[in-house]
């Protein structure tokens, strides 16, 4: 009969790690691990923060065109 063959095959699925299973855990959470590691070194940088950063660049380039021109004046 198929019997002791079912049990056989069903015995050797349990013995073991899914690879599956693993490889997808990975992936999902070793790519949200990488986000929140590159977002704490600062090489990904949130929307809100490049705004300002520009807005401010931008703030100090102004000041020092004006001050160049102050400057050439005299």
């Amino acid at each position: 009969m198929l019997l002791p063959e079912l049990l056989r095959l069903a015995a050797a699925e349990d013995s073991g790690p899914d690879v599956g299973k693993l490889i997808g855990k990975f992936a999902q959470y070793g790519i949200v691990g990488l986000v929140v590691v590159l977002l704490i070194l600062g090489v990904i940088v949130l929307k809100y923060v490049m705004t300002s950063l520009t807005a401010d660049r931008d703030k100090w380039r102004e000041a020092f065109e004006k001050e160049r021109e102050a400057h050439q004046a005299t």
